[in-house]
C-alpha cells in the first residue's frame, strides 16, 4: 500500500488504523476516510484543507483526492479527503442559452482546471438554461439526471456518461455465493415511481408540452415536473431521466469479498449460485475498499432497460 500525501509516500513514518475509499459512479464525490494513531507526527506534519491525497494499493489506485477535513485531537489524526476541487463547489449564476451539453461540461471543467470525458452520451443542444446560486457540480448533476446521465470527478477528470449505456457493458466479473461473506442482502427500492409527467407552457408560442414517461413494471407513485422544454421530444427525454433517477436502486444488492483492488464502481459484475432472482448482472454503484482489513464492499443494482 502507498499512501501519498502532497506527492509523498508516507507510510512507513505513519501507518493508518483506518483507510477506507468510497467510489461512487456519479452524483456524488469519490470520498477517503482515514486515521492515524500518531496525531504528534501529523500536527508536526500541519495538514490543511486542500492538501492532496492518493491512495495506491495494488491495481486500485484512488486518484487523487483533495483534504477537505482535517481533524487531531485524542492522539488520533482523522483525514477526510473528497475528489472534487474546491473551485468546482462554488456557487455561481449564469444563463445558459443556444448552448451544447459538451460545452457546459467544458467549461465547468475549465473552471475546475479538471480534464473531462464523456461516454455514450448525445451532445444534445439547450434553448435556454438557467444556473441560479449553484455550484458548477450539483448544476451539472441537475441537468444530466434528465437525461438519464451521471456526473462524476475522478483524478482530476470530469467524467459525463450514459447510465444506460454503462449498465450494459459486458460483465468484467463473476462472483459466486462461496466468494462472499455472509453478510450480504438484496431488497427492494423506495420510492419508486411509475409514472413521470414533464409538463411546459411556452408563451411566446402560445404551446402547452406534456409528456410523461411509464414503467409498467413498477407499482409507485406519480410525479409532475414543470420544466423548461423547447419541444415534445425533449420533454418525453426528461420525463424518463427523472423515472430512471426515482427508479434506478428499484433492486439492490451488497456484497462483500476479500479485497479485489481492481474492482471499481461503474463496472458490471454477474452473480452465480445465490438464492432465487439474485443472480445474473448487476451494476456497481458504489465500491468501498477498505485498505487495513483488506476488504471490497460491492453496492449493486439491477440495470434499467431506459
Amino acid at each position: 500500500m502507498k499512501f501519498l500525501y502532497n506527492g509523498v509516500d508516507i507510510i512507513s513514518s505513519s501507518k493508518p488504523s483506518k483507510m477506507l475509499v468510497n467510489d461512487y459512479v456519479g452524483g456524488e464525490a469519490d470520498e477517503l476516510i482515514a486515521t492515524f494513531p500518531n496525531a504528534k507526527l501529523w500536527a508536526e506534519w500541519k495538514p490543511k484543507v486542500g492538501d492532496i491525497v492518493q491512495l495506491i494499493d495494488g491495481s486500485f489506485d484512488s486518484g487523487i483526492l483533495y483534504i477537505d477535513n482535517p481533524q487531531i485531537q485524542n492522539d488520533i489524526c482523522r483525514l477526510e479527503a473528497v475528489s472534487v476541487p474546491l473551485l468546482a463547489i462554488k456557487p455561481r449564476t449564469k444563463i445558459w442559452r443556444d448552448i451544447r451539453l459538451t460545452n457546459i461540461i467544458s467549461d465547468c471543467a475549465s473552471r475546475a482546471g479538471l480534464n473531462f470525458q464523456t461516454y455514450g452520451i448525445v451532445d444534445y443542444t439547450y434553448t435556454a438554461i438557467s444556473q441560479n446560486s449553484e455550484s458548477d457540480f450539483a448544476f451539472l448533476k441537475r441537468i444530466c439526471t434528465r437525461e438519464g446521465y451521471a456526473v462524476k470527478v475522478s483524478n482530476n477528470t470530469l467524467i459525463v456518461f450514459s447510465e444506460k449505456y454503462m449498465e450494459n457493458q459486458p460483465s468484467g466479473m463473476t462472483i459466486n455465493k462461496k466468494e462472499v461473506a455472509p453478510n450480504y442482502s438484496f431488497k427492494n427500492g423506495l420510492n419508486l415511481l411509475s409514472r413521470v409527467r414533464v409538463c411546459h407552457y411556452n408563451v411566446t408560442k402560445k404551446q402547452s408540452i406534456d409528456q410523461t414517461a411509464t414503467d409498467t413494471s413498477i407499482i409507485g407513485g406519480e410525479m409532475k415536473i414543470n420544466e423548461l422544454c423547447s419541444d415534445s421530444g425533449e420533454a418525453l427525454r426528461f420525463a424518463y431521466g427523472h423515472l430512471r433517477n426515482a427508479n434506478k436502486n428499484s433492486k439492490i444488492g451488497c456484497v462483500q469479498l476479500l479485497q479485489q483492488t481492481e474492482l471499481a464502481a461503474g463496472s458490471v459484475v454477474t452473480l452465480e449460485d445465490f438464492e432465487g432472482e439474485n443472480n445474473g448482472n448487476w451494476f456497481v454503484y458504489k465500491v468501498t475498499q477498505d485498505a487495513v482489513n483488506a476488504k471490497t464492499t460491492l453496492y449493486l443494482r439491477r440495470p434499467l432497460n431506459y
